[in-house]
């Protein structure tokens, strides 16, 4: 964990109450383009800040 995004800030899981991860997902892809990772889990969404586009 020690080069984790979480710890530097870089990364983020979130849950948005009553929507499932892959709804969240799916506006988000176009708004977040390339500037890194985005996925989903089956209780939460996952962002990353990595500079380049990740899926």
């Amino acid at each position: 964990m020690r080069d984790s995004g979480h710890l530097s800030g870089d990364a983020v899981d979130f849950v948005v109450e009553g929507i499932s991860p892959m709804s969240v997902n799916r506006p988000l892809d176009s708004w977040w383009g390339f500037r890194g990772g985005l996925g989903s889990a089956s209780s939460f969404t996952h962002i990353y800040a990595r500079g380049y586009r990740a899926r």
